[in-house]
């Protein structure tokens, strides 16, 4: 078995050994190991532990009979037991949702939370420049903060943010470019009390000028921007449908996002999809590779639009998903150019996360090698570290309005709610009360109430929601798709073989070595398991 994404360690702890499996014993594939083709090769992730492995036994997991796969346990068989100690193959019979829903409340509760919210996501108007078909804000009141509200919603987040913590304020909309006096008055005042943020923006992008990209770099702190794009230029302005603009709006886009590029500030550019522009993105992805080609900081991701429930509409789901994985491909190669030109930044509190494991493990892999490092090699070593030597992480909650420490979404008229994406989400407290937001039960049914759901591979990484309204309809599709993407770094990313090292008088195996612990140790690298007293993975080399 090799290890492409190590596991959540903190999963792997919860769920412990498999005990009670004994030779014999029936097992079958966990319902959460999902095989995959990644890149050409053969993978299986399973979306509770986070772990992606290139395994033998991948027919298992990808029956061609079509009929569940079920194997007796041989614990003489290396790759089985490896299988079954990680939660690959588990015992027949076992309730793997209520396994899950054992850990994730256990790890919601060890969670360590300090007081004060991170991060505020505010509405500085519902007025919008555009008109979008799909909009789903189409006949709100336009509505933008007044004086009042503006000073309201310093003196909020300054009364319930962490003390001593940069804050994160994501502007939204309508459009937010549409509020810019707001967000200026709102950022000024932050600054003028001492209070550290930085922001990220949802913009369709049309209003962003050289002038205001600077200010929205230097001012706003702005580090990244989701902007939206639905096709080339006839395709876009008609779906946009902009009001009164002058000039080509899909112009002013591009040259808005060259702008913020030269800011420095990261661009993620959302290609929105459904059957009708479908195949007209990958001629815009080969427009945007022409017009950005000497350009990083910048990415693609495709987005299908969600159906309404109770819509009419007919699409062939299978082919519409289909169709979605091959512009993956394209946008693939297009991302990983950006990404060979140019350093990928960090990209949240995930990236903290995974450095600081990798440092506790770096020293048991010294210990084991007997190489010793200065302080300057580790960390030269460190900037060379792989994708493979990640470490996957089980979110503990899905969103905003899931998550009891997330902040709040602050609208026009100082209302607080929980989630961004509903219209009519309710009001669950006020700026002008100077109160953390009051939490209360969602009223529809949660995941883990509904069958269909329970039995879903996919039931670690959706929505708590059953019936939300960010999820299209096909749901199972659109979720691996979310999940192949997370995998494309893996896709040209190799492993070597095992590593034989003499420790202490006996011969210890080390398997899944990384490139860099291979050729530390590469007199004595083996291709089996053979003469070796002990046998052991690397992320386990501490003796």
């Amino acid at each position: 078995m090799i290890t492409l994404q190590r596991p959540d360690p903190k999963v792997g702890a919860l769920l412990g050994e498999n005990k009670g499996i004994r030779e014999g014993c029936l097992l079958r594939p966990s319902q959460f190991a999902l095989p995959l083709i990644i890149g050409g090769r053969k993978v299986v992730w399973n979306t509770f532990t986070r772990q992606c492995i290139e395994t033998e036994y991948f027919f298992l997991f990808q029956p061609e009979t079509g009929e569940p796969s079920q194997i007796r346990f041989d614990p003489a068989d290396r790759e089985m037991s490896a299988l079954v100690r990680c939660d690959f193959l588990v015992k027949e019979g076992i309730d793997e949702a209520d396994r899950f829903e054992k850990v994730l409340t256990l790890l919601r509760r060890m969670t360590k939370r300090k007081d004060g919210y991170l991060g505020y996501t505010i509405l500085p108007t519902t007025a919008c420049n555009a008109r979008c078909v799909y909009c789903y804000e189409e006949g709100i009141a336009p509505e933008s903060m007044t004086e009042d509200v503006i000073e309201e919603t310093v003196r909020y987040i300054e009364s319930t943010c962490r003390k001593g913590a940069p804050i994160e304020l994501h502007w939204f909309g309508g459009e937010p470019m549409a509020g810019e006096k707001t967000i200026d008055r709102i950022c000024g005042a932050l600054r003028g009390k001492g209070v550290d943020y930085r922001s990220s923006m949802i913009s369709n992008g049309s209003l962003i000028t050289p002038a205001r990209a600077k200010k929205m770099r230097e001012d706003w702190r702005l580090q990244n921007i989701q902007i939206t794009l639905d096709g080339r230029e006839d395709m876009y302005c008609a779906r946009k449908r902009y009001k009164d603009f002058p000039g080509s709006p899909y112009r002013a886009v591009l040259d808005g996002i060259r702008a913020l590029l030269e800011q420095r500030v990261r661009v993620n550019i959302r290609l929105n999809v459904e059957e009708e522009n479908l195949q007209e993105m990958h001629a815009l992805v080969e427009e945007l590779s022409r017009e950005f080609a000497d350009e990083t900081g910048i990415r693609l991701y495709a987005h299908s639009i969600f159906v309404e429930e109770g819509d009419v509409r007919e699409r062939d789901d299978a082919a519409f998903y289909d169709a979605m994985e091959e512009l993956e491909k394209t946008l693939r190669a297009f991302n990983r150019k950006r990404m060979e030109t140019g350093e990928e930044p960090p990209s949240g509190i995930d990236s903290i996360v995974i450095r600081e494991e990798r440092e506790e493990t770096d020293a048991g892999w010294e210990e084991l090698s007997g190489a010793g490092e200065t302080s300057g090699e580790k960390e030269k070593s460190r900037k060379k570290e792989r994708p493979y030597d990640r470490v996957g992480h089980l979110k503990r909650y899905y969103c905003m309005a899931d998550d009891p420490a997330a902040g709040p979404v602050i609208k026009p008229g100082g209302e607080c709610c929980l989630c961004e994406h509903v219209s009519d989400a309710p009001v669950v407290g006020t700026v002008f009360s100077g109160q953390r937001i009051r939490r209360e039960a969602h009223p529809a049914k949660t995941r883990l109430q509904d069958a269909r759901c329970r039995a879903c591979p996919f039931l670690p990484v959706c929505t708590d929601f059953v019936g939300c309204p960010a999820v299209c309809r096909d749901c199972r599709r659109e979720m691996l798709a979310l999940e192949k993407r997370a995998l494309e770094a893996l896709a040209d990313e190799e492993r070597l073989p095992p590593v034989l090292l003499a420790v202490g008088g006996e011969k210890v195996l080390v398997t899944e070595p990384t490139r860099e612990f291979a050729e530390r140790n590469l007199e004595i690298t083996l291709p089996g398991y053979y003469r070796a007293d002990r046998v052991v993975r690397q992320e386990e080399a501490a003796i």
